[in-house]
């Protein structure tokens, strides 16, 4: 509803505020993006992460992650993943079916490890936290 191109606000008038569209986003933590971790195991995290907004979305395995992520083979997929799991970013559980087979179970974590000592910021020798003055006059 627009209102009245004439309408003024009155310091006395009572109003209420609600919650409007929300965002389809996510959010990488810092953690992962300066872990030292390739760019496709960064990608894989995001497209994970985004599986846990849709609950109700068929979840890809490998080889579909290979797809979506136009990766060579889905070994380099698997490598992403291990890298992953090396960060502490995810988790895969193996769990017992009841048809006596087996099932993977994904843990995408979104906070790091408490015993992360990886860094939370681009190193200062690798120069990336100076601004060259000579870009910005």
């Amino acid at each position: 509803m627009n209102l009245d191109p004439n309408w003024t606000f009155d310091l006395d008038d009572e109003f209420t505020v609600r919650g409007g569209r929300e965002p389809s986003v996510t959010a990488i933590g810092h953690w992962v993006v300066f872990s030292g971790v390739s760019s496709l195991a960064v990608h894989i995290y995001i497209l994970l992460k985004t599986y846990l907004n849709l609950p109700d979305a068929d979840k890809p395995g490998v080889d579909g992650l290979a797809k979506l992520t136009a990766a060579p083979t889905p070994e380099d997929v698997q490598t992403a993943l291990d890298e992953l799991i090396g960060i502490g970013a995810i988790d895969i559980d193996i769990i017992p079916a009841r048809n006596g087979r087996t099932r993977r179970r994904w843990t995408i974590h979104e906070a790091p490890p408490e015993d992360d000592d990886q860094p939370s910021a681009p190193s200062d020798d690798l120069g990336l936290s100076q601004i060259d003055p000579g870009l910005h006059p």
